[in-house]
């Protein structure tokens, strides 16, 4: 048994459909695209910088504090990622590290002995307008603390966490 022909109209149907399925694949080639793109420049744009110093505390018995603005936090318009805190040549106290402000709710690294914490990615964030501050108390000796960032752009920094 032979199915009765539908026409012209069927064919015109099935032709639409598959014209709206294709622009839809089309639609979706392009935002994979411009995707990789935009993750390509994010990742010609972030900078991995092995070890800034911040600089030395030198406080005899006593509390001291080390808070340098420029230095301590990312530049406008970026974050920082820090992957591994530093601190060195102290025999006694303890060195805190702060981001953003001395509170207890900010504190990220805690330092009884000179040595380097290693953190993962996106857990040490400092965003734009926020800086380390060091504080330590105690101290037998000087201080130097030092870390290493990759930098982000504000722009891509969504695009960083995932």
């Amino acid at each position: 048994m032979t199915q009765p022909d539908s026409g012209p109209g069927l064919d015109f149907e099935i032709l639409a459909n598959l014209n709206a399925s294709l622009s839809g694949l089309a639609a979706e080639l392009r935002r994979s695209n411009d995707r990789a793109d935009r993750l390509q420049e994010m990742a010609r744009s972030a900078q991995y910088i092995d070890h800034i110093p911040l600089g030395q505390i030198t406080v005899s018995g006593a509390a001291g504090v080390l808070d340098v603005p420029n230095l301590m936090g990312p530049r406008t318009g970026y974050f920082w990622d820090v992957h591994r805190y530093t601190c060195s040549a102290f025999t006694g106290g303890t060195v805190s590290v702060y981001n953003g402000g001395v509170a207890d709710g900010q504190q990220v690294m805690v330092f009884t002995s000179a040595g380097v914490s290693l953190v993962g990615k996106a857990q040490g964030i400092v965003s734009p307008g926020n800086r380390l501050i060091a504080q330590a108390a105690g101290l037998s000796g000087t201080a130097t603390l030092g870390i290493g960032v990759t930098i982000i752009r504000a722009e891509y920094f969504w695009d960083y966490l995932l």
